[in-house]
């Protein structure tokens, strides 16, 4: 089952990064290491973390240890989550539609969902005890997986309860967050690809569902890439097309009536966005891609430059952004320092 194991201890490394407003602390950083393209990004706290990739790689920080494994026969890891009890829920995206739960107290995996042919795009939790998934269609609709036992086994949501789709429907696996649970029961799954991207919208654990159109540019490789909601009804959804990733005119927008209405948020944005999180009430929010990466106090309103460094994922918990991007590449910000230097 293992690749690679390391234990060694954390380093806060106390380096700069340059950025277009000026130079920020990095507290935590490492380029081209394991796991190969980190997409899978999920964080706990500043010292609980993991990252994964390539070829099942993962890299699970736990307090002032590292364990870095593989899961042998994975394609890309592109979605993780850390549960209370610390054990990690893995997605794959590949032809091999798997979910598999790693325990690191006794260094143990158990498969909780395997099936050829499904591609997954997604997945999150509202507690310890119930998560959802969701991956691309299946003889015209979704593919929705729900669990409700800590991930130690996912079952396919019956097929006739899933909304049918449009022609080319699908959904984008770049970082794992084109799905978001918010509340107690709600769930949103932003889709693409289509001659419009849409919103599957739940609020029973993934029952019943309701779609609403969204404004953002789709059809082909556009749509909703990801997507960050602070409450039930304010969020927002970003995207773009990683084919074009300069191509900037609507690829982002807010709500806060739940999609009922929408309005555009894509100024200052230099184009696709994989990846978006931010603060518990928005209050700062974090957008990169391919074109870099971009910071709003504002909620979207207006975009301003963070950096110049292009990204998969990023994450933000407690008063730290963590990033994962192209050949293994890791950073922590320690964003408490420089969010009076953003104001300015």
């Amino acid at each position: 089952m293992i690749l690679k194991r390391a234990f060694f201890s954390l380093l806060l490394l106390l380096t700069f990064l340059s950025c277009s407003k000026s130079n920020y602390p990095v507290v935590y950083e490492k380029s081209n290491g394991t796991p190969k393209h980190p997409r899978a990004l999920h964080v706990k706290s500043k010292t609980h973390w993991v990252v994964a990739g390539h070829d099942g790689v993962f890299e699970l920080h736990v307090g002032d240890q590292v364990i870095i494994d593989s899961i042998p026969g994975l394609e890309d890891i592109r979605d993780a989550e850390i549960l209370d009890d610390s054990s990690v829920v893995f997605m794959n995206s590949g032809d091999k539609g798997q979910i598999w739960r790693y325990f690191p107290s006794n260094d143990s995996l158990g498969l909780a969902y395997n099936k050829d042919g499904v591609f997954l795009d997604g997945m999150s939790f509202w507690n310890n005890q119930f998560g959802i998934a969701f991956g691309d269609p299946i003889n015209g609709r979704l593919t929705i997986l729900r669990t409700m036992d800590s991930s130690k086994i996912w079952h396919p949501l019956d097929y006739n309860l899933v909304p049918e789709g449009l022609e080319g429907e699908a959904g984008f696996a770049a970082s794992g967050t084109g799905i978001a649970t918010v509340g107690t029961s709600k769930v949103i799954i932003g889709t693409g690809a289509s001659d419009t991207s849409r919103l599957y919208i739940s609020k029973d654990y993934g029952l019943n569902w309701e779609l609403k159109n969204t404004p953002i540019k789709s059809g082909d490789s556009y749509g909703i890439y990801a997507m960050y909601f602070w409450s039930e009804d304010a969020g927002i959804i970003i995207g773009g097309s990683y084919l074009e990733p300069h191509f900037s005119d609507s690829i982002c927008y807010k709500t806060v009536d739940g999609g009922d209405t929408w309005v555009e948020t894509t100024n200052g944005l230099g184009g696709y966005c994989s990846g978006i999180h931010g603060t518990k009430n928005g209050s700062l929010i974090i957008a990169t891609g391919r074109v870099g990466t971009f910071y709003t106090l504002d909620q979207g309103q207006n975009w301003l430059k963070f950096s110049d460094d292009k990204f998969y994922s990023v994450r933000i918990e407690e008063d730290f952004a963590f990033f994962s991007g192209k050949n293994g590449q890791l950073k922590i910000v320690d964003i408490q320092k420089i969010t009076s230097v953003l104001k300015k």
